[in-house]
């Protein structure tokens, strides 16, 4: 997998074409689905916030609740969102069992995995909008 994964920029550039388009229509948002490592996300959220057009981000994950570049879902949404701004609205899983994933999530309701400090910082910064 690693020889065929993009760089940030490689992938805001391939991914930009196709964004700016949606951003020149009466669309709401656009939508990036089945994200396998996080390079690739954070170059498509780049391109839709260049291009001024709100998106969902949404990644896949492994039977493990992680990337298959090994990441880990929090760190994968949390660096996103960090490079981007704070500009994707929505961070969605798909095409994933919810057995591959639901300890991660319960994690976050817990408290018992990085998912606790991670809910808290997005619950502050929704308060402060």
């Amino acid at each position: 997998m690693p020889g065929a994964m993009m760089s940030i920029e490689e992938a805001r550039q391939y991914h930009a074409p196709q964004i700016e388009i949606f951003a020149q229509t009466d669309a709401d948002m656009a939508s990036a689905l089945t994200l396998n490592y996080v390079d690739e996300a954070i170059g498509v959220a780049l391109a839709a916030k260049g291009a001024g057009i709100p998106i969902a981000i949404s990644f896949t994950v492994e039977t493990d609740g992680r990337l298959p570049d090994g990441s880990s879902l929090a760190d994968a949404i949390t660096r996103t969102d960090e490079a981007a701004g704070g500009f994707v609205p929505y961070f969605m899983i798909n095409c994933a069992h919810p057995n591959h994933f639901a300890s991660t999530l319960m994690g976050a309701v817990t408290g018992a995995t990085e998912w606790a400090a991670f809910a808290r910082m997005h619950q502050r910064k929704a308060t402060q909008s």
